[in-house]
C-alpha cells in the first residue's frame, strides 16, 4: 500500500544532491508494501447510448448490462465508452485483470504492478472505484525495498511529465530535483524517463486524453 510520511523526517544518504538542501526526505507517497486488491467490484449503471442518428439507427452497442460481460473476471458494462464509426457513444465491457502484483508477470520493460481500483490514480477514494484492476508495466519498482541501489529507498507513483496521467511507480534517486509536487510550484514532481530521475514538469493536454 502507499503510505504517507512526514516531510519533516530526514534520511541519511550518500552522494551529491541535485536538488536544494533538505530535499532528500521521505516522499509523501511511496509504496512500502504491495497492495492487495478487493475481489469484489461495484455494479456500474451505464447511461443510455448516444444515438448519432442516420446510419447509426439500429446499431447495437457491445453491452447494455453487467450480465452480458462474462469473458473474464468481474465484468462490468459502461465503465468506459467507445466511439464507433457512426459517432455513437457505447458502453463497453471491462474486466479485472489482476488482484495482486503476482498476477502481473514481467511482460514489459519493468516489473508488473497491479493497480487496484481502491488506489486508482493514488488519490482520495472516488466513484471511480468501479474501475477495473489492471497491470502496469512502465514501472522500475514495485515497493520501497526494490530501490536500495538508487540511494533513496522509496518507490513512488508518478504522473506522465507531459500528459499528467498516472503512469507507474519509480525509485527516487540521489539525483532527484524534487520529491513532492509541493516542490514544483504550479507544476508536478514526476519521473523523467530522459533524465532517469525525478524532476519538476508542467504537463499539458494530450491527444490520448491523458491530461
Amino acid at each position: 500500500m502507499i503510505r504517507a510520511a512526514s516531510s519533516a523526517l530526514l534520511i541519511a544518504v550518500s552522494g551529491i544532491c541535485a536538488c536544494d538542501a533538505g530535499q532528500h526526505r521521505i516522499p509523501t507517497n511511496h509504496r512500502a508494501a504491495p497492495d492487495t486488491c478487493s475481489t469484489s467490484r461495484p455494479a456500474f449503471m451505464p447511461g443510455p447510448p448516444t444515438d448519432g442518428g442516420g446510419l447509426c439507427s439500429g446499431f447495437a452497442c457491445s453491452c447494455t448490462s453487467d450480465s452480458l460481460c462474462t469473458d473474464f473476471k468481474n465484468g462490468r458494462c459502461g465503465q468506459t465508452f467507445e466511439l464507433n464509426y457512426c459517432s455513437r457513444s457505447c458502453p463497453i465491457c471491462t474486466y479485472d485483470h489482476c488482484f495482486s502484483d503476482s498476477d502481473c508477470p514481467p511482460l514489459g520493460p519493468g516489473p508488473g504492478v497491479c493497480d487496484c481500483r481502491e488506489t486508482l490514480g493514488h488519490g482520495p477514494d472516488t466513484v471511480s472505484q468501479a474501475s477495473p484492476n489492471y497491470c502496469l508495466y512502465t514501472n522500475n519498482c514495485r515497493v520501497d525495498s526494490d530501490c536500495t541501489s538508487t540511494g533513496l529507498p522509496f518507490c513512488s507513483p508518478s504522473a506522465d511529465p507531459q500528459c499528467g496521467s498516472f503512469v507507474g511507480f519509480f525509485c527516487h534517486t540521489t539525483s532527484d530535483e524534487c520529491v513532492d509536487d509541493a516542490d514544483c510550484g504550479l507544476g508536478i514532481c514526476a519521473w523523467q524517463p530522459d533524465k532517469k530521475h525525478w524532476a519538476c514538469a508542467k504537463p499539458g493536454a494530450c491527444l490520448d486524453g491523458g491530461a
